[in-house]
């Protein structure tokens, strides 16, 4: 693996990491990881995600071995990695609530939604030749 890939190197830079297909190498990348992050870091490791038999599995870098092994899972899993993931206190993202409509009133809310064409503001110019609506 290149210098720049390593997990201390990245783990380093603060962000949220996502290790796919290491759920069985769970020793190692979690004592590569607690070099840059400590013991404390938060992980989830999202087992079978979409899958009826989905679970995510809350813990820390010095404890998230035990709690995998504990629910017996060794395959199918993504691990998240970082400070991120154990933030708490703020609020959900608002990003398609009706009230951030850009085109607020004029008919651009579906379903919390934007329909950004239904905005005379936001439609695209009509292409050469076309007929007015």
């Amino acid at each position: 693996m290149p210098r720049r890939e390593e997990l201390e190197r990245l783990g380093q830079s603060g962000s949220t990491l996502a290790i796919h297909l290491s759920i069985n190498n769970i020793a190692g990348w979690c004592a590569r990881s607690r070099r840059a992050n400590g013991d404390d870091c938060p992980v989830v490791v999202a087992y079978r995600v979409s899958w009826p038999d989905e679970r995510f599995i809350r813990g820390t870098l010095s404890t998230i071995r035990a709690l995998v092994k504990a629910a017996a899972i060794t395959r199918t899993a993504l691990i998240l990695v970082g400070p991120a993931l154990g933030q708490t206190g703020f609020a959900d993202s608002r990003l398609y609530a009706a009230s951030t409509a850009m085109c607020s009133g004029s008919g651009a809310e579906r379903s919390g939604l934007t329909d950004l064409w239904s905005c005379s503001a936001h439609r695209p110019p009509p292409s050469p030749g076309a007929l007015p609506a």
